[in-house]
């Protein structure tokens, strides 16, 4: 979605809402896949605070699916956050490659998508999990702990006591 900023960036003090209705769609990051499952509606204050500068200000909302992090089952989460972020307006020939606008700002047209998809990938958890006190997989089996006991042997030798289990193995006499 673009919004043309060339009112507000035109006028110092201008105040424009935006009315941001987010399309619902997949967020891929860091080898996962986040379906949008509901998106609140929500405005967009754009503000020019001189200098050709602009300051854009929100808060968002999404529900969010994919897989849990420990069990691979689905779960549905929530993201919130607020944006508060200038956005200094150059011409073409003097934006770099490092302009830390370039993903959002195209001359004057701001891509209100791409902004809400970097502000979620930078509010997403970094574990995505279906219940706080998720037991996971079982390492031998597979079976989802959280629905049931697998019965595995989960013991774990302690590996500073190995060279003594092997003389007992080896029936030695110490």
């Amino acid at each position: 979605m673009l919004f043309d900023l060339s009112d507000v960036l035109t006028t110092e003090g201008k105040v424009i809402n935006i009315d941001v209705n987010p399309v619902v769609d997949t967020i891929s990051y860091q080898g996962n896949s986040y379906v949008k499952k509901e998106a609140k509606p929500f405005k967009l204050i754009a503000t020019n605070i001189g200098g050709d500068k602009v300051m854009l200000e929100g808060d968002a909302e999404f529900l969010l699916e994919g897989e849990c992090d420990r069990c691979l089952s689905e779960t549905q989460f929530t993201v919130a956050f607020h944006i508060e972020r200038e956005i200094e307006d150059c011409k073409e020939a003097e934006r770099s490659s490092e302009d830390e606008n370039a993903d959002v700002l195209t001359g004057n047209l701001l891509d209100i998508e791409t902004l809400i998809n970097n502000e979620i990938f930078m509010n997403l958890p970094d574990k995505v999990l279906c219940k706080p006190d998720c037991k996971g997989l079982c390492p031998k089996c597979g079976a989802n702990l959280n629905e049931r006991d697998c019965g595995c042997d989960t013991f774990v030798p302690d590996p500073r006591m190995a060279a003594i289990k092997d003389i007992f193995n080896a029936k030695r006499e110490v």
